[in-house]
């Protein structure tokens, strides 16, 4: 047998092993929706240019996120607008979205709730995404002082 029908061979089982295992680039996800309230379940407020980020615990930690709504409430997107998130456990940050008027995000997020919920390490909050619709509540601490 020649090379090229080597390789030829090699490709085809593959190409075929892929298509079984349905590998064809797309990470299947579910349609996630939420609110964002403080501790005690008192109305969040005040999301304008905030953004949720869900990171799966699990490799190759796919991310989704969702611009939270003066109301608390957001909605995922993975790839389009709406699509959700991967399912599986999730560690769940928030970001500011700073300006040029804000020194940094510390400060900007320290506003709305304190600031180790900037990071996924040391946000403490886990959400885990399931077949279906997933409806969740995300309970931050107040800022302090409020």
């Amino acid at each position: 047998m020649t090379r090229s029908r080597l390789r030829r061979g090699a490709w085809a089982a593959l190409a075929a092993a892929a298509a079984a295992a349905g590998c064809d680039g797309r990470v299947p996800t579910y349609p996630v929706r939420g609110q964002v309230v403080y501790a005690g379940g008192k109305p969040f407020r005040g999301g304008g240019g905030l953004t949720v980020w869900f990171e799966s615990v699990a490799p190759p930690h796919h991310r989704a996120s969702g611009e939270v709504d003066e109301d608390g409430s957001f909605v995922l997107s993975f790839v389009a607008a709406g699509s959700g998130a991967p399912e599986g456990e999730h560690r769940v940050r928030f970001d500011p979205g700073t300006t040029h008027m804000q020194p940094s995000a510390e400060i900007a997020l320290g506003k709305k709730m304190p600031p180790r919920y900037l990071e996924f390490r040391t946000s403490g909050l886990k959400q885990t995404i399931a077949r279906g619709d997933n409806v969740f509540t995300v309970e931050v601490d107040p800022p302090s002082g409020k």
